[in-house]
């Protein structure tokens, strides 16, 4: 009996432990904080965009503090989903994937190439690393590489 008790206490103890681990791990933070540092970017300004139908809508603004732009807002909940940054002349920079993680920093270069940021191209279905002294292979040289190939 006494065995019983102990099992069923523990048992509780467990059941309501996963409860409330679930009820933490799903549940939605109000806000957002999206800090974005852009280096060698010369607009003082960019937009958040968020997508309804297809169709593109401003959901926020952010004015550069020290090449850092930060979109914020308290109480607004942000949807899982594709969202763009926009230039104040409505360019597309890129996009970044939103889940359920909705406070981040990221830092990117608009004068380094992709390939040197992430460390590595692909060339002909081979990873090549790379760094600021390596020439990036340009796509022409992966099509002359395969057209010699074949013949």
């Amino acid at each position: 009996m006494k065995k019983a008790l102990i099992f069923y206490f523990l048992l509780s103890i467990f059941t309501t432990l996963q409860q409330n681990s679930f009820a933490q791990q799903n549940q939605i933070k109000e806000g957002y904080k999206i800090s974005i540092k852009l280096n060698h970017y010369k607009d003082n300004i960019l937009y958040l965009v968020a997508y309804s139908g297809g169709e593109p809508y401003l959901l926020d603004s952010a004015f550069s503090k020290k090449g850092v732009y930060t979109f914020a807002n308290k109480r607004s909940v942000l949807q899982s989903g594709v969202y763009s940054i926009h230039s104040k002349t409505d360019q597309h920079i890129f996009d970044i994937l939103i889940d359920q993680n909705r406070f981040f920093k990221m830092e990117t270069d608009f004068e380094k190439p992709l390939q040197y940021i992430m460390g590595y191209t692909d060339f002909y279905n081979i990873k090549l690393n790379l760094n600021h002294k390596v020439l990036i292979p340009r796509p022409e040289t992966e099509e002359l590489v395969d057209m010699i190939i074949k013949e």
